[in-house]
């Protein structure tokens, strides 16, 4: 048996790539008949890098409220000052090492 090597190896893989692409088609068919869809849509900004952006994004209540200004609306209506409520945070806020110490001692 002569053959020249290369040409059946070049063969071969066409037939391979043929028989590839038919079970590729089969399977897309089977496929087609059981998910009961006419058609087949890449999204086009797929893969791209892209930035989705939606449109209709929900603006929540607290968006641009700062922390602060929460604060200072909690603590006004209920008459209670922020720093005799947490001494060891007004301590940490203030830098005093001796009065966290001193807390943290309690």
């Amino acid at each position: 048996m002569d053959y020249d090597r290369n040409s059946t190896t070049c063969t071969k893989k066409s037939c391979d790539l043929a028989e590839e692409v038919r079970r590729s088609n089969n399977a897309r068919a089977k496929m087609m008949g059981y998910e009961k869809y006419d058609m087949f849509i890449i999204n086009p900004i797929f893969g791209t890098g892209l930035h989705y952006n939606n449109a209709n994004e929900l603006q929540y209540y607290a968006k641009g409220v700062t922390l602060r200004e929460n604060i200072s609306s909690s603590s006004s209506s209920n008459g209670e000052c922020w720093p005799e409520k947490y001494p060891l945070h007004k301590a940490a806020h203030d830098n005093n090492v001796d009065d966290i110490r001193s807390n943290i001692l309690i």
